[in-house]
């Protein structure tokens, strides 16, 4: 089967596809029989070409038009969109409807109710005169969680569901955890990432952290906001328990993660969390919100805790986590087996390409 996943890569930015829809590509080519490859339709002069260079798969850096690409991906058995309202899907939409191609949206949270909600007019407008069409003529749509699926917007009801997966990275033999770290990996986006509450929760238990010797490491992309939450905690006089970083990539990431205790997940709405699962992979432990759609299988499988996106629960939750360091421990090893099991990417693969191949024979059946 030759499958073309079609994204936005931005790989100067932490944003989801730069690590699930390569670590996904690179997954389904391990399966023989399989070739896939990645057409990107993101600004070319954003990519780190020392990144792109390790990729084990064909990766197309620039926009092109698909009879612009080399045999076979300039007429592949499928297409996969990752992500739904960039300008270049829809030139493509065009050419893979006159050859025939079928195609999967995999909206990536695009389609919930609360990303809607964001920038709202020009979606609904977006939505009536092109979107709507685009989506519905999909073969499938392909959600990440039953929460996703169930928080968005039903334009097309054929689908199916396929979660993120993660690479199980090889552990140092000595741990570097000193029982006293939480980290937050991701992009800057106040509302998305619940990061509005995460500053008040920390405001709210400052002296706690501080008595304890606890400390919070922020990483993200968005000099923007990065800026607005620096400039929030000096005013909450925080600067002695939270320090707020640009983004990390590689091994500086990894060396972060290695050392930290708690990975907090406090976001609005999310489809299954790259950075979650990058955190869960090394033996970190979760406090989650409903909205990551992982909270309710971090607490059933003890792999961390389920909290409210609520500033005082949210607070209390994170002491309570660092009472018993024997625990906090336990549950990162927790984390690391749910990673290695159930979100390693060979299985992901594996289980994705199951449903392009239903479709597939779905369609074939219909044509016959």
């Amino acid at each position: 089967m030759i499958i073309l996943h079609v994204t936005e890569m931005l790989t100067k930015v932490a944003n989801g596809p730069r690590f699930s829809v390569t670590g996904l590509t690179s997954a389904l080519n391990r399966i023989e029989g399989v070739e896939a490859g990645v057409l990107n339709v993101g600004s070319h002069w954003k990519l780190d070409k020392e990144e792109t260079d390790r990729y084990d798969f064909p990766f197309f850096a620039r926009y092109e038009r698909f009879n612009s690409l080399p045999a076979p991906f300039n007429h592949p058995d499928l297409i996969v969109f990752h992500g739904v309202y960039k300008k270049h899907y829809l030139s493509l939409w065009q050419d893979l409807s006159a050859q025939g191609i079928p195609y999967v949206v995999t909206p990536r949270v695009s389609l919930t109710k609360q990303a809607q909600s964001q920038k709202a007019w020009k979606k609904r407008l977006a939505n009536r005169l092109i979107m709507n069409s685009f989506i519905g003529h999909a073969s499938a749509i392909h959600y990440l969680t039953p929460g996703e699926m169930e928080a968005s917007l039903r334009i097309n009801n054929k689908y199916f569901i396929a979660g993120n997966g993660v690479q199980i990275p090889e552990l140092p033999v000595e741990s570097k955890r000193a029982g006293n770290r939480m980290i937050f990996i991701g992009r800057y986006d106040i509302q998305h990432k619940g990061l509005d509450v995460l500053m008040q929760a920390i405001s709210h238990i400052k002296d706690e952290l501080l008595a304890r010797g606890l400390s919070i490491d922020l990483y993200g992309s968005g000099r923007k906001v990065q800026r607005l939450l620096e400039r929030q905690g000096k005013e909450k006089g925080l600067e002695n328990v939270l320090s707020i970083h640009g983004p990390i990539f590689a091994s500086e990431k990894e060396e972060a993660l290695q050392e930290a205790d708690l990975f907090l997940a406090c976001s609005r709405f999310e489809g299954l969390p790259m950075a979650l699962l990058e955190a869960m992979s090394h033996g970190v432990c979760v406090l989650a919100t409903p909205g990551t759609n992982m909270a309710q299988e971090v607490e059933e499988t003890q792999s961390g805790w389920q909290v409210n996106l609520d500033f005082k629960e949210l607070g209390a939750a994170i002491l309570k986590a660092f009472e018993d360091k024997e625990e906090l421990a336990r549950r990162g090893l927790n984390a690391r087996r749910l990673a290695s099991e159930e979100y390693n990417w060979d299985r992901i693969a594996e289980l994705t390409l199951a449903e392009y191949q239903k479709l597939l024979q779905e369609r074939t059946g219909a044509v016959k």
